[in-house]
């Protein structure tokens, strides 16, 4: 019976994945929203498509990639985002045990890892992250806290949120020395809350990978498409991949460097 939550975590990944795609292709558009139109419509020819064409990944696939009325070719990046969420909720599934009443781990870890992705899409192509997004990633964290804390240790109640609370106040004064000295936005309040929440959900160790893995991925980012000292980077996605990557790979990390978890 163990198979039936991966497979289900993943068919639920699949659905969510199909939502975070309106979510993502429908933010900072003036004429749209995330629940206007109530169905999906091709961005072209404006006509509703209907639930057969919108199957996750296999609707794509079975249309070769195009509008059925107008032809025109979708963005690849329909069924990559369904596959991501599908994907991210089977590691979830197989990383957090699904314990009764309340999964809390796992359903936090779904919540966070769905925001994380819509995180990543929006603030690279637009350099902005939504409030309503901030607050699901703050959601996925602060249930992620409330299962260790109760099925863990209860020390980690106030381990966990001295770390948040230095991870804010420290980064806060950063940004602020570099306004002084450097006259430049060094990081957005926004990244900032996003980290203090992570710090929440993995702790002292734990946030400090997450941090070198976001620096990490940038700095190979910005190689890669040449960018410029003086270009803005957004540093959300980063983020997201170095908190995911801190949440599900952390611990076996860290025990393979010889650190505990915590200390």
């Amino acid at each position: 019976m163990e198979w039936i939550v991966p497979i289900l975590s993943t068919l639920v990944g699949f659905v969510i994945g199909s939502f975070l795609n309106v979510v993502i292709f429908r933010f900072n558009q003036p004429s749209l929203t995330v629940f206007k139109p109530s169905r999906s419509i091709c961005l072209n020819c404006k006509k509703p498509i209907p639930w057969y064409d919108n199957i996750p990944v296999l609707s794509f696939v079975f249309l070769q990639g195009r509008c059925r009325y107008c032809q025109t070719k979708l963005s690849w990046r329909y069924p990559f985002i369904e596959a991501l969420t599908a994907a991210g909720f089977l590691v979830n599934s197989l990383t957090f045990a699904f314990t009764l009443p309340f999964p809390l781990a796992l359903v936090g870890a779904d919540v966070l890892a769905g925001a994380l992705i819509v995180l990543f899409f929006t603030d690279l192509d637009t350099m902005l992250i939504s409030d309503a997004n901030t607050a699901f990633v703050i959601a996925g964290c602060a249930l992620l806290y409330l299962d260790q804390g109760l099925r863990i240790d209860h020390s980690i109640f106030l381990i966990n949120l001295i770390t948040a609370l230095i991870a804010f106040s420290l980064i806060y004064i950063l940004r602020l020395l570099f306004k002084i000295f450097g006259n430049k936005e060094a990081m957005g309040m926004v990244d900032i809350v996003l980290i203090s929440a992570l710090a929440l959900a993995l702790g002292p160790m734990k946030v400090n990978l997450a941090i070198i893995v976001a620096c990490f991925t940038g700095i190979l980012a910005a190689l890669f498409f040449r960018k410029k000292l003086r270009d803005k980077i957004p540093f959300g996605p980063f983020i997201a991949v170095g908190g995911y990557t801190a949440l599900i790979a952390g611990d076996a990390f860290l025990n393979l460097i010889g650190f505990m978890p915590y200390f």
